[in-house]
């Protein structure tokens, strides 16, 4: 295995541990939110600490979040 191989692996180890603290980040932020009622995309985003595209990129958590936000 050459070290670009080796780097590449590192990388995307490191990319599935940011996309699963983020997925964990927006499912803990639904819970929080849902229990003060309905709320927005902004605010889910805020309280997650993602961005709008995040959904575009992520469209199963995009449906997740459309459940319980305002329309």
């Amino acid at each position: 295995m050459t070290m670009k191989e080796k780097k590449m692996i590192g990388i995307k180890k490191h990319n599935q541990e940011v996309k699963a603290q983020k997925a964990a980040a927006v499912k803990k932020a639904i819970n929080k939110l849902k229990k003060q009622g309905t709320f927005t995309l902004k605010e889910l985003c805020d309280e997650a600490g993602v961005s709008k595209t995040y959904f575009k990129k992520h469209p199963d958590m995009r449906a997740l979040a459309d459940v319980y936000m305002s329309p």
